[in-house]
């Protein structure tokens, strides 16, 4: 009897250490096509060192992996990363200290890249302007159910410049921003919830930190959270068009402004509707904290339904849409919010081009027409 006693307790202690992370398989590097399977109740697997994925990775649905302080995942362009989690059973990617941060996932694989019923957190090792996954180069990401939480001072995503992502049905939260992306970065979700961040906004940025430059046709998409433009928006010659609904929000000292000398086509059009305005404004709410509005020196310029809050541009006759040299513009159904003292809208010059019911048909929180120089 105390034989088989003793049998059963040793029985129990195995089942009981594999909860333990002493069963995690160390995975360090995938240079051949690996599937990684659920083999136990706790942590499946432990990264140790930067992963580098070159070849095809498979994660099973169940699979828990931890992450060392400093540690990621790199998946190169001959590389994927497949994570199949199902609805009973996610797949979780979490850091191994609770007080540490590993390094977050990044893709610059254009080939076929989803994460299905995933959770990540704890990364963010690198802080603001930086995100728990990124999407790089000509990379590519499909979400699916997924969460990306906690994350600290990064944000949960980051996507840069011609790369790819597609959530649905997914949460961010928990993190500085939830998604913060280059100018010409490509988005779509549908169904997601983003809040319970430090800023529930998309942030806008180049990563060497320089001005936003439109060198190419660009759409601003109303998704349904503000952007945080982090350096100016820099028309050339092709056209901007921003989407009714949305609110963009400046750097203080940063705003909206032409930089070519001649251009006679369209290069910003403003599609605000009645009930679906577009805002402008500082992402700051200090007094000298503010945007630097919009200044238009060339080109054919259409604003309508967009409510302006006072910018900060250095002077009280500078407008917060200020008109200067041969720009034509027609701005209608409009609301500015600048204090008495400051112009709403100043044009400089005799041979800038303005609808005659300009100061008509928009709205001066102050009354002061538009400033004639």
């Amino acid at each position: 009897m105390k034989f088989r006693l003793f049998i059963l307790i040793l029985l129990s202690l195995g089942c009981y250490k594999k909860h333990d992370e002493i069963e995690a398989i160390p995975v360090q590097e995938i240079h051949f096509k690996t599937t990684l399977k659920n083999h136990t109740p706790g942590v499946d697997y432990i990264i140790n060192k930067n992963l580098l994925v070159s070849k095809e990775l498979i994660i099973e649905e169940g699979v828990e992996i931890i992450v060392e302080e400093g540690c990621g995942i790199d998946v190169r362009d001959s590389g994927s990363i497949k994570i199949n989690g199902s609805n009973q059973n996610h797949v979780i990617f979490k850091s191994k200290n609770d007080a540490g941060r590993w390094n977050g996932i990044h893709i610059s694989s254009p080939l076929d890249n989803h994460f299905n019923f995933t959770e990540i957190s704890g990364a963010g090792l690198q802080g603001n302007n930086h995100a728990a996954v990124e999407i790089t180069e000509t990379g590519q990401l499909s979400l699916y159910a997924s969460k990306i939480t906690d994350n600290g001072d990064a944000s949960g995503l980051l996507i840069t410049e011609n790369a790819i992502c597609n959530l649905e049905a997914c949460e961010l939260s928990g993190n500085k921003f939830p998604v913060q992306m280059d100018l010409f970065a490509k988005l779509q979700f549908d169904e997601c919830h983003f809040n319970g961040n430090q800023h529930d906004m998309i942030r806008v940025r180049n990563n060497n930190g320089s001005a936003l430059l439109a060198y190419r046709p660009l759409s601003i998409i109303h998704y349904g959270l503000p952007y945080f433009f982090t350096s100016s928006l820099l028309l050339n010659t092709s056209k901007v068009s921003i989407e009714a609904g949305s609110t963009l929000l400046f750097e203080m000292g940063h705003g909206i402004s032409t930089i070519a000398s001649m251009v006679s086509g369209t290069l910003l059009q403003v599609n605000g509707k009645n009930g679906a305005p577009v805002k402008f404004g500082s992402f700051h709410s200090g007094e000298f904290d503010r945007w630097r509005g919009i200044s238009l020196y060339s080109g054919m310029h259409k604003i309508q339904y967009a409510i302006f809050e006072k910018a900060y541009t250095g002077g009280k006759t500078i407008g917060t849409l200020s008109l200067y040299a041969y720009s034509n513009i027609d701005c209608k159904y409009s609301t500015f919010n600048a204090e008495a003292e400051f112009c709403n809208i100043s044009i400089f010059g005799k041979y800038v081009v303005y609808n005659s019911d300009i100061k008509t048909r928009n709205t001066f929180k102050n009354l002061k027409l538009p400033c004639m120089l």
